[in-house]
């Protein structure tokens, strides 16, 4: 009677490697980042929001989400950007979630999903140290994009859900 069982060399013979992770690589004016796609719900064209007055220049306003109000981040306004480009119907807005948290962030531009292999992820030891926005730095065909740290930005409080005033908070995540 033959065993279903694996042979023994061909488990030896092949390494179990970390799973590829899939990006979405962005552009904020001229510069490149990523965002690693298990936290992109999905990608949206600009719509009417809802002003937030007396608010951050970087709060864009409050967007109606599947029933929900959520905020709309001028992502490089956050990163201390200046605007250089006008919003237009085909500005891309990225709707993020971790867990039931989540924030829309206007960017410049949405490029093609990426599976990255981890070989080509290079851990920073300044972004470890540092309340950065950043996770690491990841490798593409072409050139190196800073992949942000989705984690530490979606812990932020970018409006304070008690009032009718947004105000805008910086909760710093704890290593």
């Amino acid at each position: 009677m033959q065993e279903n069982r694996p042979d023994a060399a061909f488990i030896n013979t092949h390494k179990l490697s970390a799973p590829a992770r899939q990006i979405l690589p962005i552009r904020l004016q001229k510069n490149q980042y990523a965002i690693d796609l298990v936290f992109v719900e999905c990608v949206l064209p600009l719509a009417t929001l809802q002003p937030a007055s007396n608010s951050v220049s970087y709060l864009m306003g409050l967007m109606d989400y599947r029933g929900k109000s959520i905020p709309v981040i001028d992502l490089s306004q956050w990163l201390g950007m200046k605007r250089t480009e006008p919003y237009n119907l085909e500005t891309p807005i990225i709707v993020c979630k971790n867990g039931q948290k989540k924030t829309a962030f206007i960017v410049s531009d949405v490029l093609q999903v990426e599976v990255i292999d981890p070989d080509s992820i290079k851990t920073e030891n300044t972004f470890e140290e540092s309340n950065a926005y950043f996770e690491t730095s990841v490798n593409l065909k072409s050139h190196k994009v800073l992949l942000f740290d989705m984690k530490h930005i979606l812990s932020v409080n970018f409006i304070n859900n008690d009032s009718n005033i947004p105000v805008v908070t910086f909760t710093p995540l704890s290593r």
